[in-house]
């Protein structure tokens, strides 16, 4: 990976401008090889000349980027150290025995809890709050720790590998004396504040938030890659449903014409299958502005509250909407070749509505568990929205859901028809496994279309 990609991926979005312009450099280093007088036609002082004032020009910049990463690394860790100061004045206040006696009470669940009085049972649970809130500061300072180590390395690696570059390309030294006398010498490259408070953080967190349980802490304090999140699975996964998905398409409207042609009862299915991609394809395209946010510096993870260590990336967002977006393809196939698979014909998108709902409420901690489990909570504090401070995430997926109006009434639509118009009692045959109310194609046609009306 070449380092312009490695930095792009690795920076701190909101930091985006306050590291080095690695790009605009390395730009300034190949214009000046295509600008420079050629041989032939220019004497040699000519060319030195020219090379001697794009040096000025090119160091000038040098300095000037070093100068701002310098200062906002000064004021990044000054910052930092205010904020280790109150934490620590924080973790002072809270009861040194709480943390024992959170674990004590971890490890015996059964015990007779009950039998505590209440001021008690309340005041545990204080202390336990406070704990939790302390523990959730350290974590969060931390990350915060990793991060500027991680603004000090990309920094540092920058300008090493640009004034390399440099040297090799102008074929001097000099980059290697601006690396060795400037670079080398800059307090964002030399304080080590940071190396040493992440030590105390880490020791602070084992000895009085863990009681002593090193591994247990430093899985809570883990940072992930600071990288845009991906493995090469997912990006595989990714590409192989979206030609599966592409295939099927063709598929689908080829089969959907001879559907048409042949007399089948479509039109409730269509309301029903248009709901179920409505949601697809806004996972979809929530995958994709992921995508732009991250390039664009937005921080996402940060405006919609996300845990920094457990969030989706876009490729994931992809992965999960190709994923339904196939079964629902095959889902369509399916309902139109219901006498080859054996499956009712309006079994099949009543089969597919009910795995997507599954998918979403899945209890287990599988499936991107984190993930669905926010959307659950989000979805909980709209619905109970006046009894609480609404926050943008809240506004956010509710401005969504009032978007979505269609996939709702198609929603009301499903649940009226499996509920009201469908007998589960049929012969087998396509046309009247679920006979609408034991009546025959005619009468489902019309009953369909009364049940329309009164949803609309």
């Amino acid at each position: 990976m070449r380092f312009t990609e490695h930095l792009g991926a690795h920076i701190t979005p909101e930091w985006r401008k306050q590291y080095i312009k690695y790009e605009e450099l390395k730009d300034m280093l190949y214009q000046a090889k295509e600008d420079a007088p050629s041989p032939e036609f220019a004497s040699e002082p000519d060319i030195e000349r020219f090379y001697a004032k794009f040096e000025e020009k090119f160091f000038q910049l040098c300095d000037k980027e070093l100068s701002k990463v310098n200062t906002f690394f000064s004021e990044k860790v000054a910052e930092a150290m205010r904020n280790f100061a109150q934490l620590q004045d924080e973790i002072r206040q809270v009861d040194s025995k709480t943390v024992h006696t959170v674990a004590e009470r971890l490890a015996r669940r059964r015990s007779t809890v009950f039998a505590k009085p209440q001021l008690e049972l309340n005041k545990n649970k204080s202390q336990r709050q406070k704990l939790a809130d302390v523990k959730l500061a350290f974590s969060e300072f931390y990350l915060s720790l990793i991060l500027l180590q991680n603004y000090q390395n990309l920094n540092f690696t920058g300008f090493r590998k640009i004034l390399k570059k440099h040297d090799k390309m102008m074929e001097t030294e000099r980059g290697t004396q601006f690396r060795q006398s400037r670079v080398e010498a800059a307090p964002f490259f030399t304080n080590k504040q940071i190396d040493n408070v992440i030590l105390e953080v880490e020791t602070l967190y084992i000895n009085e938030l863990e009681a002593g349980n090193r591994t247990r802490a430093m899985n809570k304090l883990r940072v992930p890659p600071l990288g845009a999140k991906g493995t090469n699975w997912t990006t595989f996964r990714v590409g192989l449903y979206s030609g599966i998905f592409i295939v099927l398409m063709f598929i689908v409207v080829y089969a959907g014409i001879g559907a048409k042609d042949a007399g089948i009862e479509w039109r409730p299915a269509v309301r029903m299958y248009r709901g179920m991609f409505l949601v697809i394809l806004m996972i979809f395209l929530l995958g994709i502005n992921t995508y732009g946010w991250r390039k664009s510096g937005v921080n996402h993870v940060l405006i919609f509250e996300l845990d920094p260590r457990h969030n989706l990336s876009h490729e994931q967002l992809l992965e999960i909407a190709l994923f339904l977006a196939v079964l629902w393809s095959m889902s369509i196939l399916a309902f139109i070749y219901c006498h080859f698979v054996g499956i009712p014909s309006y079994a099949n998108p009543l089969i597919l509505a009910g795995f997507m709902f599954l998918f979403f409420i899945n209890p287990t901690r599988t499936l991107y568990y984190r993930a669905r489990f926010w959307l659950l909570r989000i979805l909980f504090r709209i619905l109970i929205a006046p009894f609480h401070p609404v926050g943008f995430a809240d506004f956010w997926l509710a401005d969504q859901l009032n978007s979505l109006q269609t996939v709702l009434l198609d929603v009301e639509f499903f649940l009226c028809y499996y509920s009201c118009e469908v007998s589960w009692l049929g012969d087998h045959n396509c046309k009247y496994e679920l006979r609408v109310g034991g009546r025959g194609e005619r009468s489902a046609r019309r009953s369909t279309q009364q049940l329309t009306d009164c949803v609309t």
